[in-house]
């Protein structure tokens, strides 16, 4: 902070008044007491033309229009009245919300931002803040804001960042600079480690500062490098066939030799716009505003009566509602909330215009929804002829949505995505959803089997082509949708968290889960014990030293003017907090919580077998029925097991997602100042499935229990350079603590069924003994479920040497040749492959010794080379365009590097892994070492990884470290037995 200037434009910011918080800092240790009232200042002139828009708040507030948005109350005209102007007046159309504004408001007059939104966070003090001071600290620091897990997370897992408790995060101070945020008193190593609690988040750093220490590796980031060629005038000095693909001539940190893992966390619209900006207000699930007024302000976003509750009659288009009293909002103008009115009724389709996205807690879950594969039932979503983008296309989609894919496709049309979910009736492979946050299509999860049929209630499978397959809203159809059973039952993310969790407590957390105070137990209870209206407590990770706000007793928390929670016959019931009343019976919205203990009662009309064995079973496998007088002889204890590991129905399978860099483009930062660069990487998802089920252990934090994992950062990048060469393609990255960057995390899933629950055998090897594949990958061991083979498929051809085909695509989606996705997204291309015979074109050799088996690890090809032994070739470059030969087996002189092991007759060659990982990063062998293993609870990579081991009809088994291929440097290239 203290940079008064804007790198956009250059416009000076207006000072930050005596109230602001400290201009580069946030501490908000104490919490601000609410003034008292004082007279309001006059508002008669804005009611003169916003005839009937009342006071926002629930309960009438001695609060005048300006009070809160500033201006003249007293103008009688609009421009009297409006006395406050923007600095970008282009950008403000109307009064909707702008549209793809992103930093706008980081580039604006402050007074401006107050007057739009008096909730923005940069503003928020000086009108809410008069009130709820302490919400707005908490606030700032919490993880709805700075989205900690996002950057730290994709900083730790690719390389950048050596710590797993993070430290960058995102909010700004009054005139739009970055800032920093701190716990006040700090929390001790101890605390953070029990916690959750850090000490501080920075703000982003700058990408043109940063080094690429953390893919050093690739061959472009490697040191060394001749003078830079211009962008489309190639250099005359590199030599032909063999053109110098370094980006820099220079050292780390110098022209584009900077970290690419920075360079797409501030322009990826990943999950972006996050708390401290407005949605992009230009697609169904995107329509919100910033700070407060980004949960508190409805819009409408879906029409869903599961998602939108009472606010689904409004559409999602982002209208205001038909009877809004004042006449200067338009009844069919996009980007306006549909009504001017606070309320705390927030249902979950508000959620989602934030959580859509696995870095910022992909909730789409709980609505029963996964991203779409793009080629399931593609045929209505790509067009009849193949449209092939253009450059300006490709930009505007990319602003839109970051699937390069969907340029292609309809979906980059808004207007397509507004009623994409009326093709359901046609479609026959799924369903999609009604909202589309980022531009991305979401399809439903439906309950399966192992082989992929649908199946309905009973377990019994459904034909694909059942007209009653799958139904609608008001009426199911046989396949059960896999919605949370708490949703099908009228909940909203509000009914579960509360306060806390949304508003934080003051201090900064890494982990979003850290500072969540709600657990299945607080309202269900255990086998041991009931819960009742009186004694409702949450009990969750998130520490607070109130104890008062632990408790939910009857008369607190109210909501409609009436308890949240009541004991009625004995039986505990929850009341909605956004549905006031049933649509169906017109009595209160409610519903009973149903108790463990009652599950396992004989005697109870709740009363399941099933569950009384789960959840009384000893750990002798063999005793169950009676609750022991101590619980941890239970085989799934509370404290060991959690209980979303055999209640979920399922969970996202995301593996992988290919981050496509044209160095050719320049887009804006989507965060801090804006600014337009060069490179812009696109973001394309790869496989995406709903029938993988994993568990590991959980963090301390989280008390070390059984808990479903999912993956959910396994990325792999390729670079277009300035001459449209790609010199880099696919290739994966490592974490900071030396394993491949396919990083898997614990999770809640938030796909609670009753039925669609995980049986004995989902978890534990069947007497039968005929699941052992299918616990293998449970227990996180593998079971070849998937495979990315990438573009080019090498080819051991003997005695002939070696070959790399073509087997997919350049652009996205990387259909492969002859496939279904070909057929509908290229139809021409298709045509054309099928004419041929569907023999593929583009083939790249080595010929020369016979090669009996290949195996790919990176940017390099081993071969087990018969008498030549273990030969390792380069294939960095075999998608380069301008290289003559794209397979070498000495991309230096063969006097600087190694890269072969001469044995007798090598037949094999294996790998511990083939996206690459580095065991020498951190062995745990130095102090400093074994200190940041403990700081980050986990293990060095077992040495294992850092081997390939040949086999040989002489000689048998030959091991060869190949470390030296990972560690970034070229210099050292030599391989031994």
């Amino acid at each position: 902070a203290g940079v008064a200037s804007k790198a956009t434009g250059g416009t000076a910011q207006p000072a930050a008044s005596s109230s602001a918080p400290d201009e580069g800092e946030v501490h908000g240790e104490a919490a601000t007491e609410p003034q008292a009232d004082k007279s309001s200042a006059p508002s008669d002139g804005c009611m003169k033309c916003h005839t009937g828009i009342g006071d926002p708040h629930v309960a009438p507030k001695n609060i005048s229009c300006v009070d809160c948005h500033g201006g003249n109350g007293s103008g009688s005209t609009k421009e009297a009245a409006h006395t406050v102007k923007p600095l970008h007046p282009e950008k403000w159309h109307s009064a909707a919300n702008p549209e793809d504004s992103f930093t706008l408001l980081n580039n604006e007059n402050m007074e401006w931002v107050r007057f739009v939104n008096p909730s923005d966070l940069r503003v928020a003090h000086t009108a809410c803040g008069s009130c709820h001071q302490d919400y707005i600290n908490n606030l700032q620091k919490s993880a709805m804001t700075q989205s900690p897990q996002v950057y730290g997370s994709a900083l730790y897992n690719n390389g950048t960042l050596p710590t797993k408790n993070y430290i960058i995060g995102e909010s700004y101070t009054r005139s739009g600079q970055p800032q920093i945020v701190r716990t006040i008193p700090p929390p001790t190593a101890q605390e953070t480690k029990e916690t959750g609690v850090i000490p501080f988040l920075f703000p982003f750093p700058r990408m043109e500062t940063s080094q690429p220490l953390s893919v050093a590796f690739w061959r472009p980031a490697e040191r060394g490098g001749g003078p830079k060629s211009e962008t489309g005038n190639p250099n005359r000095e590199d030599v032909p066939g063999q053109p110098d693909i370094a980006l820099s001539n220079r050292g780390y940190g110098t022209q584009a030799r900077v970290d690419p893992v920075i360079i797409g966390a501030h322009k990826v619209r990943l999950n972006d716009p996050v708390m401290s900006f407005m949605g992009t207000n230009n697609a169904p699930g995107d329509y919100r505003q910033s700070g407060c007024a980004a949960c508190h302000i409805i819009y409408a976003n879906d029409r869903s009566t599961y998602n939108s509750g009472p606010y689904a009659k409004f559409g999602n288009r982002g209208k205001t509602a038909p009877d809004n009293p004042d006449p200067n909002i338009p009844k069919n103008g996009q980007g306006h909330p549909i009504e001017h009115k606070f309320t705390k009724s927030i249902p979950s389709s508000q959620c989602i215009t934030c959580h859509v996205h696995n870095g910022n807690g992909f909730l789409n879950t709980y609505l029963g929804y996964m991203w779409w594969d793009e080629q399931t039932d593609g045929e209505f979503i790509y067009p009849k002829e193949q449209h092939n983008p253009t450059p300006e296309e490709l930009d505007k989609a990319g602003l839109f949505n970051p699937e390069e894919a969907a340029a292609r496709g309809k979906w980059s049309d808004p207007e397509f995505l507004f009623e994409m979910s009326g093709l359901n009736k046609q479609m026959r492979h799924m369903q999609v959803s009604d909202y589309h946050g980022h531009g991305w299509v979401f399809r439903r999860a439906y309950k399966i089997d192992r082989k992929g049929n649908f199946l309905d209630k009973d377990g019994a499978k459904i034909d694909y082509n059942d007209p009653d397959l799958y139904g609608d809203d008001e009426k199911p159809g046989k396949a059960v949708h896999l919605k949370d059973i708490h949703l099908e039952k009228g909940m909203h993310c509000v009914d579960c968290h509360f306060s806390q969790d949304n508003h934080g407590t003051g201090k900064v957390y890494g982990d979003r889960r850290a500072v969540i105070e709600i657990a299945c137990e607080d309202c269900h209870g255990t086998v041991s014990q009931k819960v009742t209206a009186a004694t409702l407590k949450t009990s969750g990770f998130g520490p607070n030293e109130d104890s008062r706000s632990r408790m939910l007793p009857t008369g607190a928390r109210r909501t409609f003017n009436r308890p949240r929670f009541v004991q009625r016959e004995g039986k505990l019931y929850q009341r909605s907090m956004v549905e006031q009343n049933d649509p169906k019976t017109g009595k209160a919205m409610e519903w009973e919580v149903t108790q463990v203990a009652d599950t396992i009662d004989p005697k109870s009309p709740h009363y399941s077998a099933k569950s009384a064995r789960a959840k009384t079973i000893l750990r002798d496998n063999q005793t169950w029925g009676a609750t022991p007088t101590d619980n941890k002889q239970l085989a799934h204890d509370n404290s060991k097991v959690s209980c979303v590991s055999c209640h979920s129905s399922w969970t996202t399978n995301c593996w992988g997602c290919h981050l496509s860099a044209s160095v050719n483009t320049r887009k804006p930062a989507l965060h801090e100042e804006g600014d337009i660069t060069q490179v812009y990487p696109s973001y394309n998802p790869q496989i995406l499935r709903t029938d993988g089920y994993m568990l590991g252990i959980d963090g301390s934090v989280q008390q070390h229990k059984v808990m479903p994992v999912r993956s959910s950062s396994a990325v792999t990048v390729s670079i277009t350079n300035a001459q449209r060469q790609v010199i880099l393609n696919h290739a994966p990255t490592i974490s900071s603590g030396g394993f491949n960057g396919n990083a898997f995390n614990t999770h809640p899933p938030h796909t609670v069924r009753g039925k669609e629950t995980k049986g004995c055998t989902d978890c534990h090897v069947s007497k039968e003994n005929d699941n052992n594949a299918w616990v293998g990958s449970v227990l996180m061991l593998g079971s070849n479920q998937v495979n990315f083979m990438g573009r080019y498929i090498y080819v051991a051809e003997g005695d002939k040497g070696l070959s790399a085909s073509v087997v997919a695509e350049l652009t996205e989606p990387q259909a492969v040749m002859g496939g279904h996705l070909h057929q509908v997204a290229y139809p021409d291309w298709y045509a054309k492959h099928q004419s041929r015979g569907m023999k593929l074109q583009e083939n790249y050799a080595h010929r020369g010794s016979k090669v009996n088996q290949l195996q790919q690890y990176g940017e390099y090809l081993l071969s087990a080379n018969a008498g030549n032994g273990l030969v390792v070739y380069d294939v960095a470059n075999v998608a380069n365009k301008d290289f003559s030969q794209r397979i070498v087996d000495s991309p230096f002189s063969r006097f600087g590097q190694k890269l072969y092991v001469r044995t007798k007759d090598a037949t094999g060659v294996a790998i511990g892994s083939p996206a690459p990982l580095d065991p020498a990063r951190n062995p745990g062998q130095t102090e400093d070492q074994r200190n940041w293993v403990k700081l980050n609870e986990e293990q060095p990579v077992a040495p294992l990884f850092g081997y390939a081991f040949i086999t040989d009809r002489v000689e048998g088994l030959v091991t060869v470290n190949i470390g030296t291929l990972v560690d970034g440097v070229n210099t050292n290239n030599h391989l031994k037995r």
